[in-house]
C-alpha cells in the first residue's frame, strides 16, 4: 500500500532489519548520485573522514519542506565539521530553475548542495519508500537511515566518528524495576497454574497483575476487562482435495499435499525469513493470517497453510515449539517466489488465496485486496473483485501520477478535482492526502487546514493508513494539530481499532495516545473509556483473556 508518500510503515522499518541481520552495511558509491545539480557541486568521491547526509524530498511533500529547515539549520552548526548535506528532489519533471525558484521562496532556503533525481535513481538504490527520507554515507557505506527530523548535531557527529548515535536511556528506577518483576513473578504463577489445570489460580494471579499496570494509577476505579464464555469458534468446513492438475498444482506440489477445494478460503503463505514470525501472536492459530486480524481481512472462514524455506528451518522450528497450538509449517528447499507473484519492491509474507480450487490472489500482504474481506457466493464474483478494485487502484495512481506530469497548472487542477471526487482507495488517498492539504498547508489556512482534516477523518476513518498520514500532516502542522486535539483522539481511536499489526504493545501505544488527546481536549470520561481500552487489548488483558478461555497466554516478545 505504500507507494511514495510521506510515511514509512512497518513492513519497511522490518525490511531494512531483515537485510541488515542478513549482510553488511549497504553500499552507497558517489556515482549513484544524481547527475543534474541545482546547486553545490557533485563529490566525484567520498573524502576519507567525511560524512555525506542525503536527504530525499519532493516540493508537493509538507513534511518535506518543515525538514528542510532544521536541516539547514543542522547544516549552519556543522558544515566546517567534515559533514555534508545533500538534498535530492526526487520523482519531479521540474527544471533546475524552477526548483530554484520554488526555494528561493522558502521561509528558510535551504544554503546546502541540492540536486534532482527525476528517475528515482537514489530511490531504486537505496529503496525507500516514503519521504522525507535521508542516509547518512561514510565512506562509501550507508551507516544510517531514518527521518530527517530525528536527526541532531551530536548523531552527525557521531556518525562521522563511527561511534553509536543513539543515546542510551537512563537505567529503570528500582521501584518501577520492583513493579515490573511482581508483574512477571504473578504471570509466571498464572503460567503455572494453568499449566496444572488450576484456571481459578491462573486467573487469580493474572487478575493481580492486571490490576499493576501502569495505566491503573490514571483510573478513577480499577479496572479488570469483564470476559465472556463466548461461544467456541465454528471449525473449518472438511477440506475437499484438488486434484494436482490446473493452477494449484505447483502450490500443492509446494506443500507436499492437494489443496482444498471448498468454499472456505485457503490461504497459502510463505514466510522467506523467520524473522518474519517473531513475535505474532497469530501464530496461534492456521485460522488466522500472519499479522493481520481476522475481522479486518476475511470475516469468512478461512484456513492459512504456512510454507517457509529450508533454510528457515532450523532457526523457525525451536521458536515454533515454544507456541503453544503453533501452525505446522512446510519447509522446501527452494521455494519459487513467481508461484507468490514476488515483487522485490514490496515485503514478505506473501500470499496466494484459494476458493473452490481457483486462484483468486496472489501477491503481497502490502497489495492484499479489501475485496476478499467480503464473503462471495462463487469463486468467479470474488476474482472479479479483486480484479476490479486493481483496476481501480491501478487508474487512481495513473491519475495521481499524471498530477506530477501534466504541461498545465489548469489540467493538474482538473486531474485533482477528479481524483478529490473519487471513491479512492487507502493506498491512493494515503498518498494524495499532502496534496489536498498543500494550499492550506502554504497559505497557513488553519479554517480551511481543519475543515479539511476532519472531512477527511470522515471519509478514511475505516483505513489505517490514510489515518497514519492524517496524524502526520497534523503533526508537521503544529498550529493545526494543537488545536485537533478531540479529532486526533478519534482518529487515534480508529487506527487502533483498525490497525493491522495485532500487536498487543501497539494497540495498546494507540489506545493511550487517543486518551493522551482526549485528555488535552478536556474530555475527561472519553479519556476514562480510552484508558479502559488500552488495558483491554495490552499483553496483560490479552493474558487475562486466553487464560479464561481454559488456554495458556502466548509470549508477547
Amino acid at each position: 500500500m505504500k507507494r511514495l508518500c510521506l510515511f514509512a510503515g512497518l513492513a519497511a522499518v522490518a525490511a531494512l532489519w531483515v537485510a541488515a541481520a542478513l549482510s553488511a552495511a549497504p553500499v552507497f558509491p558517489a556515482e549513484s548520485l544524481p547527475e543534474t545539480w541545482v546547486s553545490g557541486e557533485r563529490p566525484d568521491h567520498w573524502e576519507p573522514g567525511h560524512l555525506y547526509l542525503v536527504e530525499c524530498w519532493a516540493s508537493w511533500c509538507g513534511p518535506c519542506l518543515r525538514a528542510m529547515s532544521h536541516l539547514e539549520a543542522l547544516w549552519q552548526e556543522v558544515k566546517d565539521e567534515r559533514i555534508h548535506v545533500i538534498g535530492v528532489n526526487v520523482g519531479e519533471q521540474r527544471t533546475s530553475e524552477d526548483i530554484q525558484a520554488f526555494l528561493a521562496k522558502r521561509p528558510v532556503p535551504p544554503t546546502y548542495s541540492i540536486c534532482r533525481d527525476p528517475q528515482n535513481l537514489v530511490r531504486k538504490r537505496v529503496e525507500f519508500r516514503g519521504i522525507p527520507f535521508a542516509f547518512a554515507v561514510r565512506e562509501g557505506e550507508v551507516v544510517w537511515e531514518g527521518h530527517p527530523s530525528t536527526l541532531t548535531a551530536d548523531k552527525l557527529r557521531a556518525l562521522r566518528d563511527g561511534r553509536d548515535p543513539n543515546v542510551v536511556p537512563p537505567p529503570k528506577p528500582k521501584v518501577a524495576s520492583a513493579a515490573v518483576d511482581m508483574v512477571a513473578m504473578l504471570e509466571e504463577r498464572a503460567d503455572e497454574a494453568a499449566a496444572r489445570g488450576d484456571w481459578t489460580a491462573a486467573l487469580d494471579a493474572q487478575r493481580q497483575a492486571l490490576l499493576r499496570h501502569p495505566l491503573q494509577k490514571r483510573l478513577d476505579v480499577p479496572y479488570v476487562p469483564e470476559i465472556s464464555a463466548g461461544n467456541p469458534p465454528e471449525s473449518l468446513p472438511p477440506p475437499e482435495a484438488t486434484t494436482d492438475s490446473g493452477e494449484a498444482a505447483p502450490y500443492a506440489a509446494l506443500l507436499g499435499e492437494p489443496l482444498p477445494a471448498d468454499n472456505c478460503l485457503t490461504i497459502v503463505s510463505i514466510y522467506r525469513y523467520p524473522w518474519w514470525t517473531r513475535g505474532r501472536p497469530t501464530l496461534q492459530s492456521g485460522k488466522d493470517i500472519p499479522g493481520v486480524p481476522e475481522a479486518a481481512v476475511c470475516p469468512v472462514a478461512h484456513r492459512t497453510l504456512f510454507v517457509a524455506d529450508a533454510a528457515a528451518k532450523e532457526e523457525l522450528e525451536p521458536f515454533l515449539a515454544k507456541i503453544p497450538d503453533a501452525p505446522a509449517f512446510r519447509y522446501a528447499p527452494s521455494p519459487d517466489l513467481e508461484l507468490f507473484g514476488y515483487n522485490d519492491r514490496l515485503n514478505y509474507p506473501f500470499f496466494a488465496v484459494f476458493q473452490g480450487g481457483k486462484l483468486l490472489y496472489k501477491g503481497s500482504f502490502e497489495t492484499f485486496p479489501r475485496a476478499l474481506r467480503t464473503a462471495w457466493a462463487t469463486p468467479d464474483e470474488a476474482r472479479a473483485a479483486v480484479v476490479l478494485e486493481h483496476e481501480t487502484r491501478d487508474r487512481q495512481f495513473a491519475m495521481f501520477r499524471a498530477l506530477h506530469t501534466t504541461a498545465t497548472p489548469e489540467e493538474a487542477r482538473d486531474l485533482r478535482d477528479k481524483l478529490a471526487a473519487e471513491n479512492l482507495s487507502p493506498d491512493v488517498g494515503s498518498c494524495f492526502l499532502p496534496l489536498l492539504f498543500a494550499e492550506a498547508y502554504t497559505a497557513n489556512d488553519l479554517a480551511a487546514g481543519k475543515k479539511l482534516f476532519r472531512e477527511l477523518l470522515d471519509r478514511f476513518g475505516d483505513h489505517d493508513a490514510p489515518l497514519g498520514m492524517l496524524d502526520k500532516m497534523a503533526t508537521s502542522w503544529p498550529d493545526l494539530g494543537d488545536s485537533l486535539a478531540a479529532e486526533r483522539s478519534r482518529l487515534w481511536e480508529r487506527i487502533a481499532e483498525v490497525n493491522s499489526r495485532l500487536d498487543p504493545v501497539y494497540d495498546e501505544a494507540a489506545f493511550l495516545q487517543a486518551a493522551n488527546y482526549a485528555r488535552r481536549a478536556n474530555f475527561y470520561d472519553r479519556e476514562q473509556h480510552l484508558l479502559r481500552r488500552a488495558i483491554e487489548v495490552s499483553p496483560s488483558g490479552r493474558r487475562w483473556r486466553m487464560l479464561f478461555s481454559g488456554r495458556r497466554a502466548l509470549p508477547v516478545s
